[in-house]
């Protein structure tokens, strides 16, 4: 397994693990802007993006985690899992900035949905995803249909964290990636003291 991959599922089952087996509480791992910035409970800025569902979604998570980021480490950042890495923290810092107003507390799913629209945005025009081995969809509607699933499922409330997800997903394609020569290209490379570590 590649080094980033690993490490995002490795950190996503540590701490599901935790909660699952009641050894923490979910109150002490989810982000609290108050607890972070008074308290210094910086770790709720890392688990935030972990801590998932609590129930069978879990695993289609943690397997959506897993696709993703393998795909990516492995295909547009082969050989370049630091670019990948901060470019992640980058992600996460956006995602964070973008739901304090809203006062989320968990940004596993706005991360993922961040994930799947970067992946299926630099996807080939042509690829396709099965849904349930049913039917064939383009990739790049990917992103869109968990949205939709978010309005069935969940209700309007809960859809605006998946559109905060395609937000900041669109906007790390567009000015990491996009075009000829992407607005924040240069902001795409890791610094050095992370090219060390990965």
């Amino acid at each position: 397994m590649l080094p980033v991959t690993r490490f995002l599922c490795l950190a996503s089952l540590g701490v599901n693990v935790l909660v699952f087996m009641d050894l923490v509480h979910p109150h002490k791992l989810v982000f609290i802007r108050e607890l972070v910035t008074q308290r210094y409970e910086i770790w709720r800025i890392f688990t935030t993006f972990f801590l998932g569902s609590g129930d069978f979604r879990y695993v289609l998570e943690l397997v959506t985690l897993y696709v993703i980021a393998e795909h990516l480490e492995s295909g547009p950042f082969a050989r370049s899992s630091a670019d990948f890495a901060w470019q992640l923290i980058l992600v996460g810092t956006a995602l964070i900035t973008a739901c304090l107003p809203l006062n989320t507390f968990t940004l596993t799913h706005p991360f993922l949905v961040a994930l799947t629209f970067f992946s299926s945005a630099i996807a080939s025009p042509r690829a396709q995803i099965s849904l349930m081995g049913m039917f064939d969809v383009p990739v790049k509607y990917t992103p869109y249909i968990i949205v939709g699933v978010d309005i069935l499922m969940n209700g309007l409330a809960a859809v605006v964290h998946g559109i905060v997800g395609l937000v900041v997903g669109y906007l790390w394609w567009f000015t990491m990636w996009a075009g000829r020569r992407p607005m924040l290209q240069s902001l795409s490379r890791a610094p050095a003291w992370l090219r060390s570590l990965v």
